[in-house]
């Protein structure tokens, strides 16, 4: 695990940086490590156990400790850190012998895949379609027209009939 370093308050000497809030069954190989003034980063190498609890652990924190006049100096920093450890993967099966191959017979063709059931909203617009070729559109009558506009409508034309 690497954990970054920010160092906001200079100091002489050596400080010890110990991983805590580990979940059962992971351990660090060398906790505390050291660092100085000039160090940036921190690298923890963790091994866990093939038991390890999976999933996410919430809990993890650094403590940094710092001598000052022969006093240690405890500090409490990067609350909030995670470690996931993920299932192992599955062993993948001896590989199978291939399927005997046959050339009298073809293979049946895939059954079709069951229908999707219509939403909601597919059904209400199935309905409208249904409606509209059901009944055929009624042109407005010619009272109407007059009575929504206001005012005289055009004349109908008709196609000249053409005679041979």
């Amino acid at each position: 695990m690497l954990c970054k370093v920010q160092q906001l308050q200079p100091f002489d000497g050596e400080a010890q940086v110990q991983l805590v809030g580990l979940p059962p069954k992971v351990t660090i190989e060398k906790n505390p490590l050291p660092i100085t003034k000039a160090s940036t980063d921190v690298t923890f190498n963790a091994a866990l156990a093939s038991d390890a609890p999976v999933g996410q652990h919430k809990s993890l924190f650094c403590q940094v400790v710092v001598m000052k006049d022969g006093e240690p100096i405890v500090h409490n920093v990067g609350g909030g850190g995670v470690l996931r450890i993920d299932e192992p993967p599955a062993a993948k099966p001896a590989a199978a012998a291939p399927p005997p191959t046959t050339t009298a017979a073809a293979p049946a063709p895939a059954a079709p895949a069951p229908a999707k059931p219509l939403s909601r909203l597919e059904k209400l617009r199935s309905k409208q379609r249904c409606k509209k070729i059901a009944a055929p559109p009624v042109p407005p009558s010619r009272s109407s027209i007059e009575r929504s506009s206001g005012r005289e409508p055009p004349p109908v034309l008709t196609p000249p009939s053409v005679s041979f």
